[in-house]
């Protein structure tokens, strides 16, 4: 962590290493050191479950439009999405998310950079509404 926060202090920027996104940091640490350390720490945690995220949910949206289905991602956000549709379609739609989260093309790459299995942990909530 610490050449991390040294290299992104004298650099200004992160750049992450498996697709080449960037964000620089324009904040000035002696305004809050503990603060910038913090974001400087956590942007590649932040940057890679985004990223790993996106890569399920866009799959999943084409798996779910190309099997015809009712159901939708409707929201995503850094770390989760949300899913609309028919209670009929939950257990196809919960068992292919699971097979996208253990076939994405990000993981995979992730995986390969840092030459070990990255285990991942998912939560499924159902919410139901009325019609």
């Amino acid at each position: 962590q610490m050449l991390l926060v040294q290299g992104v202090t004298k650099l200004g920027y992160y750049t992450e290493p498996i697709i080449g996104q960037g964000r620089l940091f324009t904040e000035v640490a002696a305004i809050n050191e503990k603060d910038y350390r913090s974001t400087i720490v956590n942007v590649p945690v932040q940057t890679s479950a985004a990223n790993l995220m996106l890569d399920v949910q866009t799959k999943l949206d084409f798996w779910m439009r190309d099997g015809k289905m009712d159901s939708r991602v409707v929201l995503n956000g850094y770390d989760s999405t949300m899913v609309d549709g028919p209670i009929g379609e939950l257990e196809d739609v919960r068992r292919r998310l699971g097979i996208e989260f253990e076939q994405s093309e990000y993981r995979a790459k992730f995986e390969q950079h840092y030459g070990r299995r990255i285990p991942l942990r998912w939560d499924i909530k159902v919410s139901l509404r009325a019609a």
